[in-house]
């Protein structure tokens, strides 16, 4: 599947130190073959089950105190996917966070659509996760995420 890549706080040089993982990750991306349609699965599913085939661990605790889970987990690099509403993808800074803080993960791939792939299916609208906003939040936020971020947008 075609995609675009946005890089935050060198996140794509360190995935560089681990290239059979950086490779992997862009692999599977590529590979993927999803639409927002479709009923069974769905796209997070679909994504999540594509790097579960591949070895990575799904629903990984991101620290014992709080409880949260990664979507995917990997060699200390973990991945969320978002594709139902903008709103979450705050929820998956702050994990990518403590994460980042116990030292859990180096750093964090957040999966998302594009501005194209989302008027290409006719769901455009402001709740939808996009890597256009996400960039656009990222920099809002770059004094209070240090965490290396690779945001990965599905075309």
């Amino acid at each position: 599947m075609r995609n675009r890549i946005h890089n935050f706080r060198f996140a794509e040089e360190i995935l560089n130190s681990k290239l059979s993982i950086k490779k992997e990750i862009l692999q599977i991306v590529d590979d993927l073959q999803i639409t927002p349609k479709q009923n069974n699965p769905k796209p997070h599913k679909a994504i999540q089950e594509a790097f579960f085939s591949k070895g990575w661990k799904q629903e990984e605790i991101a620290t014992k105190s709080s409880g949260m889970r990664f979507d995917l987990f990997k060699d200390k690099v973990a991945i969320e996917i978002e594709t139902s509403h903008i709103i979450h993808t705050y929820k998956d800074y702050l994990k990518f966070l403590l994460g980042f803080n116990e030292e859990k993960i180096e750093v964090g791939v957040e999966i998302v659509y594009t501005k194209k792939f989302l008027e290409k299916y006719g769901l455009k609208n402001k709740s939808m996760p996009e890597l256009e906003k996400v960039v656009k939040d990222l920099s809002l936020f770059r004094s209070t995420i240090p965490v290396p971020i690779l945001v990965i947008g599905l075309e």
